[in-house]
């Protein structure tokens, strides 16, 4: 178990090991499968990653509530977990759901910019007003490290209120990964564990979010796929291979049973066939992924049209064309948010 899914916990610091150790990439399969079975196409699903408010800086936009609901209605999105930071927001969804008579549980999400400052009078209020089901973190946009001093705050406030699920970005970029390397999130846990401290941790886009487009097929024609997947050039920071980045969060997610992961974005063949091999192995995995877009990174605008990317289907879909077991891929497409509380 520790070999194969690179199970590596905070007091050994065995990280470089396995990195250099075992470096190999699972091959993907070229070939579709044929058509995803009946029961998964028609399941109603979850979207555990929605931002429904614009973040500064940032190129993607948040279309308007009339095409959010339309999003969540087209695919079939019966639970939502929806980021927001304004309150009016959240409000005019809600309403926008109503009038159109369509059926979403929303579980939002508060984004949280400053742990160790958090506006708790706002936070009473929202969470007064049944507007505050889970808190959202982002390190590397608000520049800090993963670690207990830093969230305990959040911690705290979240075991207050009856275990808050905590949605936070993992990061795979060489300039920032180090705010959210396995180290860190490995130091977390034992801290949390030590003082009794446990609340759900949802590990944002399953530890790397992967290029969609950025696919080695193991035939060594494409050197830049290899080394994206595979290695880092910078020796300087602790830097980890986005497989190893991977890999890692499962093994947290099957060893503590309050860790759990966000598949945005599982439409990377590389990342689906990781995931895929996992899941056969270890089936438990199943029940710890949830589903997620970054909606609405990667959407375009088209007029009036609004495209999502990598929606869920296209997510069980790469699952299953990569020789993810049909039962394992339904419990996947059924799980909820509501179940890390």
């Amino acid at each position: 178990m520790e070999n194969e899914l690179a199970v590596i916990s905070a007091q050994q610091k065995t990280h470089y090991d396995y990195m250099l150790s075992d470096s190999v990439l699972p091959t993907v399969y070229k070939e579709s499968r044929e058509n995803l079975p009946d029961d998964i196409i028609d399941s109603s699903l979850a979207d555990v990653h929605m931002h429904i408010d614009n973040m500064k800086g940032k190129s993607w936009k948040v279309p308007v509530g009339e095409k959010i609901v339309s999003y969540l209605s087209d695919k079939n999105i019966v639970e939502a977990g929806v980021i927001f930071e304004n309150e009016d927001t959240v409000i005019n969804l809600i309403n926008s759901l109503d009038s159109k008579e369509v059926s979403c549980s929303l579980v939002p999400f508060y984004f949280i910019h400053d742990p160790r400052n958090i506006n708790r009078r706002k936070f009473d209020s929202l969470y007064s007003k049944g507007l505050v089901k889970g808190i959202k973190l982002h390190p590397v946009y608000d520049n800090y490290q993963i670690s207990y001093e830093n969230l305990k705050e959040v911690i705290s406030l979240s075991k207050e209120y009856g275990s808050l699920p905590l949605l936070i970005h993992f990061d795979d970029r060489v300039e920032s990964m180090y705010l959210t390397s396995p180290e860190k999130i490995d130091s977390l846990v034992e801290e949390m564990l030590d003082r009794d401290s446990i609340v759900p941790i949802i590990i944002g886009h399953s530890g790397a979010y992967a290029h969609p487009r950025i696919v080695s097929f193991g035939d060594g024609k494409n050197v830049q796929a290899e080394s994206y997947w595979k290695k880092f050039e910078r020796e300087s920071d602790p830097l980890y291979s986005r497989l190893y980045l991977i890999r890692h969060s499962l093994q947290l997610a099957l060893q503590y049973p309050f860790i759990y992961l966000d598949s945005s974005s599982y439409v990377n063949k590389n990342k689906a066939r990781i995931i895929s091999d996992a899941v056969n192995r270890y089936p438990d995995l199943a029940k710890k992924i949830l589903l997620g877009t970054d909606f609405p990174v990667k959407a375009q605008h088209q007029g009036n049209s609004f495209i999502v990317g990598a929606t869920i289907q296209g997510q069980l879909k790469a699952l299953w064309n990569q020789g993810l077991e049909r039962d394992l891929l339904l419990q996947i497409a059924l799980n909820r948010i509501v179940n890390t509380y």
